[in-house]
């Protein structure tokens, strides 16, 4: 048998993703797999495909699912029983944890109902794809950011701390040289209105006594 969405056979899937499509019984509520591929079971970490869970059900005891923000997803709120519910998500992302085996991954899962003709949902379809590379190079970008902004912050610390360190010497300068004029000596110093025309937010220097404009 093959399931399908919107016309596409799911047999035809990318061997990169998983693919599964659940079946409803008439009999009971008990949503059944009805095809997958073997990608399912190395996704799902499994040896091979014969280990898969065959239903629903069995999932939740060797398998833990989180949602992004890290709150453990409920049996209602994972991919299959969103699809039987009738939603169609392009991107839902899980942190997936067996129980069993301790592995821990996270993958982004595409999915949708399968209806019949009359539009009842008479099962889903959902595929699913290992995102855990992505979210580790993402993870290493954030912490490069943040390194730089780090970085960023120092500098502008050192740059404010030497712009202050020149700015007082200079007025050190200018307090002796006003003190041997006050005892009749020579300045010691020469005139630092050029220094202060070279230090970042000291200003513009002084124009010289008599003008000197054009």
């Amino acid at each position: 048998m093959t399931a399908g969405v919107e016309g596409t056979d799911i047999r035809r899937g990318d061997n990169r993703r998983f693919i599964l499509a659940a079946l409803i019984p008439l009999a009971a509520f008990v949503p059944q797999w009805i095809f997958w591929n073997s990608v399912n079971a190395t996704f799902h970490k499994f040896r091979n495909k014969e280990e898969c869970g065959k239903t629903l059900a069995e999932y939740p005891a060797f398998l833990d699912v989180f949602l992004p923000n890290g709150v453990r997803a409920p049996l209602e709120q994972r991919a299959v029983p969103r699809a039987l519910r009738g939603e169609t998500v392009t991107n839902a992302e899980y942190t997936l944890h067996r129980k069993d085996t301790g592995d821990t991954w996270a993958g982004s899962y595409p999915f949708a109902p399968i209806r019949d003709k009359g539009g009842k949902i008479v099962g889903s379809v959902v595929t699913g794809r290992d995102i855990a590379a992505r979210r580790q190079a993402e993870a290493a970008l954030r912490q490069k950011a943040e390194a730089l902004r780090a970085s960023n912050a120092e500098l502008e610390q050192f740059s404010r701390a030497m712009v202050g360190r020149e700015l007082r010497m200079i007025e050190l300068k200018q307090e002796i040289n006003e003190l041997c004029r006050r005892l009749g000596e020579p300045p010691r110093h020469e005139t630092d209105q050029f220094q202060t025309g070279r230090i970042p937010g000291a200003g513009s220097a002084p124009a010289p006594p008599g003008g000197g404009g054009a």
